[in-house]
C-alpha cells in the first residue's frame, strides 16, 4: 500500500503541472519612438529642475545667445545644455569635495557676469561709434576739436 500512495503522489506531482500552465507567454511590443520621447523629456526634466531656473543659467544662456556659432541652437536647448554642464560640474565638485567652492563660483558668475558683460559692451560700443562718427564727418566731443571750434579738420 504505501509503495501505491508513493506512486500516486508522484504521478500527481508530473501531471498536475503540466495541466496547470498557462498559455504561451506573449511577449509585449516595445515602441521604441515613445520610450526615446519619454527618457527626453525625463531627462530634460531632471535638468531644468535641478538648474534650469537658476540665475546662474539665465546668465550664461544669455551671453551663449550672443555666440554666432550657436545661432542655429534654440534658447531652450541651449539652456538644457548649460543646466546639464552645470549639473554634471554640481556632480564632479560633489564627488570630489569641492562644493562650497562650485557654489561660490556659481555665485561669482551669477554676479559678476552682468557687471563684466556692461562693461565690456560700453568699451567695445564706444570705440565702435566714435569710428564710425569719425568716418562719416559727425562732430562728437573728442572727435577732433578744431572742426567743433573753427569748422576746418585740422588734418
Amino acid at each position: 500500500m504505501r509503495k501505491i500512495l508513493i506512486l500516486l503522489t508522484l504521478a500527481l506531482l508530473i501531471t498536475v503541472p503540466a495541466f496547470a500552465q498557462d498559455a504561451a507567454y506573449e511577449y509585449p511590443t516595445i515602441d521604441v519612438s515613445a520610450i526615446g520621447a519619454l527618457l527626453t523629456n525625463s531627462v530634460s526634466g531632471l535638468l531644468m529642475a535641478a538648474f534650469g531656473g537658476a540665475p546662474v543659467t539665465l546668465v550664461l544662456v544669455s551671453l551663449l545667445k550672443r555666440v554666432p556659432v550657436l545661432d542655429r541652437f534654440t534658447g531652450e536647448q541651449l539652456t538644457i545644455g548649460t543646466a546639464g554642464f552645470l549639473y554634471i560640474g554640481a556632480i564632479v565638485a560633489s564627488l570630489t569635495g569641492f562644493t562650497p567652492q562650485f557654489h561660490s563660483l556659481l555665485d561669482l558668475i551669477t554676479s559678476a557676469a552682468p557687471a563684466v558683460v556692461s562693461f565690456i559692451a560700453t568699451l567695445g560700443g564706444a570705440s565702435a561709434l566714435y569710428s564710425k562718427a569719425k568716418a562719416q564727418g559727425v562732430p562728437l566731443i573728442g572727435a577732433d576739436r578744431t572742426y567743433l571750434k573753427y569748422g576746418y579738420r585740422s588734418e
